[in-house]
């Protein structure tokens, strides 16, 4: 069923919208999940850290822009070219990889772990572990209901599928 919503979303939306589904997906940087840290406690500041920390070098090696980060729940803005840069990536994909790619990106909470996916700086378990880090934190503190890993389960496979079809279309 995942791939049949990436597909379906490529015909009935990328389609026609390309250039807006692009724009969206780039501005999901604003509000970036590795670009919101923890201010406590210092075991899950390190994991944010040590996931998240390679993914703003590596973005701003590659475009010259690291992204802005913060402990608090205000936005933090990110430069313009950045949004621009990661734009310009993603709206020259196909339809499918687009969808696949903005399925990715709205899962992971994150347009740079999408990205990084996308040019292969990280794997399906290192992204969905980045990704997962503040979830897993609490998995770890206060157990796992059956419901929520059910849930978490079929979010893990619909990532799973977005990713298979951005690493299909680099081959």
């Amino acid at each position: 069923m995942p791939l049949n919503r990436i597909v379906n979303t490529a015909i009935d939306h990328v389609a026609y919208e390309r250039i807006g589904v692009a724009k969206e997906v780039a501005s999901y940087a604003n509000f970036d999940l590795v670009c919101y840290r923890a201010i406590g406690p210092s075991g899950l500041i390190a994991k944010q850290e040590a996931a998240w920390n390679p993914l703003l070098d590596w973005i701003e090696i590659a475009c010259g822009i690291k992204p802005a980060t913060t402990n608090d729940i205000q936005t933090v803005p990110q430069d313009p070219k950045l949004i621009s840069y990661i734009a310009a990536r993603i709206k020259v994909v196909d339809d499918v990889t687009l969808a696949s790619f903005a399925m990715a990106t709205t899962i992971a909470g994150s347009v740079l772990i999408a990205l990084a996916i996308f040019d292969s700086v990280l794997e399906l378990q290192s992204a969905w572990h980045a990704a997962q880090i503040d979830e897993d934190w609490q998995i770890e503190l206060w157990g796992e209901d059956t419901e929520a890993a059910l849930r978490r389960a079929n979010v893990k496979r619909d990532f799973k599928a977005a990713v298979q079809v951005m690493d299909f279309s680099h081959s």
